[in-house]
């Protein structure tokens, strides 16, 4: 099986002119049971699914998914608020620029004031 396997990738490779890499089996391997995992396949199924024998194995790819999945959630929430924030000063100075973000103070006056 995995060497029917192999040569179908040798052959997708050489039709898109791209390098074999050294362990294609292995990395279609790791990332089908990253990508499983991320989406929410128990950690049961996906064992079952790559024949691992130990459910320790299963969990390096559970915690590598979930941890890439709270950092982008984190990420989202800092962008959110930060953009709520922007539009609320916005609104207060009554002044924005084309993206949105208040204009920039000088000497901590708003741009209304200086002369």
């Amino acid at each position: 099986m995995e060497t029917a396997c192999r040569e179908e990738v040798r052959t997708a490779c050489a039709v898109a002119g791209i390098e074999v890499p050294p362990k294609p089996v292995q990395h279609l391997r790791s990332t089908f049971a990253a990508m499983a995992a991320a989406a929410g396949v128990s950690e049961l199924a996906l064992a079952a699914t790559m024949g691992h024998q130990s459910i320790t194995t299963t969990r390096k790819f559970y915690v590598a998914a979930r941890k890439a999945r709270q950092a982008a959630d984190a990420h989202r929430r800092v962008q959110q608020a930060l953009d709520a924030a922007r539009a609320e000063l916005g609104d207060q100075t009554g002044d924005t620029s084309a993206a949105g973000r208040p204009a920039e103070r000088v000497g901590g006056k708003p741009p209304a004031a200086r002369n």
